[in-house]
């Protein structure tokens, strides 16, 4: 096998406080010996920590206000539509575009919001929002069809389309932890091939999706944070997930093995995870403090059709449902003539204003916007959860949050949610929270997992918490290529990369045409966006 220079692995949504439990009880020993001889640490995501801005942060070393990606979709759009984002929205140069530009090759297995695939010195398969195998998600083309013939069935994603599927019964757990151990196979024999048929590489980044979404269903398992009235066969299901993760560090094992000549190696996550305690349903909030009015048909439908929507789902047409439920709980929903301010979707943890001139039904004078902002903001900051504990830990304009040219991209107001409560957009008919603690779920926070092994770093752990925009720059340095003033807002981590090059060329963000989804591809992508709960 060809060893690349530098490997980079990640977990998504991985997070010390469901591994390091696991490491003790002796699960994941590869992850261990690992550890040993690594720096490691709290890598923070974005904020808020989502998986499209975070990973795209790492490969740019940017900003979201720098390369435009906020949230899974753009703002809103005059037909009342927030189209999903790829990767060609992106508008900052990728990790992969420095390689090239300094001659070095790379491969990038499975990384998310990497498709549509581009062009670069070396191998990329695109991982997270790519619409399935049918479409080209590879570059050069070529790997496309070996990748396939090595492997007909290969997914690019853990099967999770179905919004109702069972995934908490034990027979639903099995399947579904069945379903992420044949894609965690796919991804190291996809890794194994094309280390072997295009080796060898400078870099080479593979991530693995089957943490996250383990942890979304299953957190309390993960976790092993039994609930209070914990039936007799808990254990046993908490042993089943535990397995997962010890197969996965077996995994970690054969791809380490295939690094065994690496210079350096980077461990990380994109965001952690934590228990799921409330939602907080932001429109119903915000319709509580009239900033919002629901139409009055939709209030009259609500509340009966609510206790029919399982039932509707199982035997109705997949579009009618989905339509439907938009006029009675989404943007259709809202009577925008008397409407001052609307949430973001799930995990975007925003609000946005209803601007004149922007908004295609746009209430909001310009001048009166930072008044209806503020006001907002403050009783935001003072809204209590229902168990006493404050709704965030704080509250921001924008552009108190970001910097750069795509600022007026993100929602108007960032909210750094309270650990353990999820945002959404939908209706709720109990007021604007919702306990779902019982479920055992789990939903993001912002501390990741890092661990960096280098020649001249002595393990043991940082002093302080990493930045995601420092990833890139640091990769860069470790290559001995030089980081050029101004090209990055992360810094160089001195703790791993003493000295470097300051000098060089800045890159220009490549010209790429933005592509977007047919009308069928972006169904089958809300769809499971919705099933883990990033779109409502």
């Amino acid at each position: 096998m060809k060893s690349p220079r530098l490997c980079i692995i990640g977990w998504d949504g991985a997070d010390w406080r469901i591994l390091r439990p696991m490491m003790e009880a002796g699960y994941l020993p590869n992850l261990a010996a690992l550890l040993s001889r690594a720096r490691a640490g709290t890598l923070n995501s974005t904020l808020p920590p989502i998986t499209a801005p975070a990973w795209i942060t790492f490969l740019t070393g940017v900003n979201p206000g720098r390369h435009g990606l906020f949230a899974w979709q753009a703002p809103l759009n005059e037909r009342l539509e927030r189209p999903l984002l790829n990767a060609s929205h992106a508008r900052a140069p990728r990790l992969w575009d420095w390689l090239t530009q300094h001659g070095r090759t790379s491969l990038f297995l499975n990384v998310p919001m990497t498709y549509p695939p581009s062009p670069l010195a070396g191998v990329l398969v695109g991982g997270m929002l790519t619409p399935g195998t049918h479409v080209q998600f590879t570059h050069p083309p070529e790997v496309r069809e070996r990748l396939l013939a090595l492997m007909p069935d290969y997914q690019v994603d853990v099967e999770m389309q179905h919004t109702e599927k069972d995934r908490t019964s034990p027979r639903g757990m099995r399947a579904h932890l069945q379903e992420v151990r044949k894609a965690t196979e796919q991804r190291t024999r996809a890794w194994e091939f094309l280390l072997e048929a295009y080796g060898p590489f400078d870099v080479a980044m593979i991530v693995y999706e089957g943490t996250d979404r383990v942890q979304h269903p299953l957190y309390g398992y993960a976790a092993n944070t039994p609930p209070e009235d914990a039936d007799p066969e808990w254990e046993k299901r908490r042993a089943w997930v535990w397995d997962y993760y010890k197969f996965l560090d077996e995994h970690l094992g054969r791809v380490l093995e295939t690094c065994a000549d690496a210079k350096h190696i980077i461990f990380l996550s994109d965001h952690g995870f934590g228990p799921l305690h409330w939602e907080f349903c932001a429109n119903e909030w915000l319709a509580a403090h009239g900033w919002l009015r629901f139409r009055s048909g939709a209030n009259r439908l609500y509340r009966p059709l609510r206790p029919l929507a399982r039932w509707a789902k199982r035997i109705l047409p997949r579009k009618f449902v989905q339509r439907s439920k938009e006029a009675i709980t989404g943007l259709r929903a809202i009577e925008w003539e008397h409407t001052v301010a609307y949430s973001g979707g799930p995990t975007e943890d925003g609000i946005w204003i209803n601007l004149k001139g922007r908004e295609p039904l746009g209430t909001v004078e310009r001048r009166a916007y930072e008044q209806v902002r503020e006001e907002i903001i403050a009783a935001l900051k003072e809204t209590r959860l229902p168990d006493g504990r404050p709704l965030c830990r704080g509250v921001y304009r924008r552009e108190d949050v970001y910097t750069g040219d795509y600022v007026d991209l993100a929602a108007d107001i960032v909210l750094d949610l309270e650990e353990g409560v999820r945002f959404t957009s939908l209706r709720n008919p109990t007021g604007p929270f919702r306990e779902v603690l019982p479920a055992g779920q789990g939903t993001h926070r912002r501390e990741g997992v890092v661990a960096i092994v280098t020649p001249g770093v002595s393990p043991g752990a940082f002093d302080a918490p990493l930045e995601m925009a420092a990833m890139a720059p640091t990769i860069l340095a470790l290559l001995g290529l030089p980081v050029p003033d101004g090209a990055f807002d992360g810094r160089v981590i001195s703790d791993v990369v003493p000295r470097h090059e300051t000098t060089g060329d800045v890159l220009q963000s490549p010209r790429v045409e933005q592509q977007e989804y047919t009308q069928e591809e972006s169904q089958l992508l809300e769809d499971h966006l919705r099933s883990l709960g990033y779109v409502d």
